[in-house]
């Protein structure tokens, strides 16, 4: 997120952003919606619904509430669902994704 921070290159300056792939990781998942929930599973209230574009990316400018209270699920086009298990500590997905775990897969 340093080139979307309002002092990088990046236009816009996102609180939340990622790139969604396939299982492979070898390919993009386009149009991928990503639901952050108040509670793991899908459960609790629905936070914010942030949708993705033709090249798996989504990203949202609106600051998050207090760290550890969003909880991911991510959508594919055609509806299949990865959940992420644990709450998200940051909104620099791919900060982490991809570097010290997996990407962040739909398939």
């Amino acid at each position: 997120m340093n080139c979307h921070s309002g002092a990088g290159d990046g236009e816009g300056c996102f609180a939340v952003a990622g790139t969604v792939f396939d299982k492979s990781f070898s390919a993009i998942q386009p149009n991928p919606t990503n639901h952050l929930f108040s509670k793991p599973d899908s459960t609790g209230e629905l936070l914010k619904v942030i949708k993705g574009d033709k090249n798996g990316n989504f990203y949202d400018g609106n600051p998050m509430g207090t760290a550890g209270s969003y909880y991911p699920a991510v959508i594919s086009a055609d509806g299949k669902v990865q959940k992420m298990l644990e709450p998200i500590s940051t909104g620099a997905c791919n900060s982490f994704h991809g570097i010290t775990t997996d990407k962040i897969w739909v398939d």
